[in-house]
């Protein structure tokens, strides 16, 4: 792969077909799969910088936690959300599962990912650990690409009624959708409007990440709470929460008559 101006490899490694790689340039490093997708990104000068939009509309998740106790993350790349989540929120216990060895070391080595009985990080399938483990979560984040689309199966109704199963009775569960994937991505939307009563999407930016959070409460946060949600949190933490409830788009029952018909169809 060209390298670009001003940039050097600080890493790589090949483990069968997947590539790893950490990049620095300016002030800021990247993690990326073998090519120009940068899947994760992180400014050692300013560490609660969420450097990447894709990072910020997952965070805004927080906004539909009424009280947030337990994260379980599957798949880390660089460890974006777990690391802030540990640095601000000091009695939130998390979970993390990635399959690849070498994206653990990279996030511990280059991305400032903590040792911490907090964050407890394993390597290990998500599926798999989903099917031996019995824990609730009050959130869980869905993020596992590989270098140029989701991972495969992540649309899976198995899979997905796996994660609807680990969440608490007030939990959100939160996926990281490739937009450009238009057939993939209304596939994952109605297969999850049929395992969640509520729903929310945030568009990233045209063809990019599509972030899919889809509540087990019979209501979704009104306008008013979320409003007020995100005035509490931008208090208490170093990121602007109130930027996004205005951008958190409900998936009604009008979209999901739309999007239903992929899971006839699958």
């Amino acid at each position: 792969m060209r390298l670009f101006a001003q940039e050097r490899r600080l890493y790589q490694s090949h483990r069968g077909e997947w590539v790893v790689e950490v990049f620095e340039k300016e002030d800021r490093r990247e993690l990326r799969f073998g090519n120009h997708i940068v899947q994760s990104a992180f400014a050692p000068a300013a560490p609660d910088l969420l450097v990447l939009e894709y990072t910020r509309a997952m965070l805004a998740a927080l906004l539909c936690v009424p009280k947030l106790d337990s994260v379980l993350h599957l798949g880390l790349g660089a460890g974006t959300i777990p690391r802030f989540i540990h640095r601000h929120w000091p009695n939130v216990k998390q979970r993390v599962v990635e399959i690849n060895p070498d994206v653990i070391e990279v996030a511990h080595k280059y991305f400032d990912v903590p040792v911490s009985r907090r964050l407890h990080i394993s390597e290990g399938d998500a599926r798999e650990f989903l099917s031996d483990h019995a824990n609730t979560y009050d959130l869980i984040y869905v993020d596992l690409f590989v270098a140029d689309a989701a991972a495969s199966g992540c649309d899976d109704v198995e899979f997905l009624e796996l994660q609807r199963r680990h969440l608490s009775p007030r939990g959100w569960l939160v996926h990281n959708a490739w937009g450009s994937d238009r057939e993939g991505l209304s596939r994952l939307s109605a297969r999850l409007a049929a395992l969640f009563p509520c729903m929310y999407s945030v568009s990233v930016r045209a063809h990019s990440n599509v972030i899919l959070m889809c509540g087990v409460a019979p209501k979704a946060p009104s306008p008013s709470l979320l409003t007020a949600r995100a005035a509490e949190l931008s208090r208490a933490v170093p990121f602007d929460f109130t930027r996004w409830p205005s951008r958190l788009r409900p998936l009604g029952a009008a979209q999901r008559a739309r999007d239903e018909a992929w899971i006839l169809r699958a």
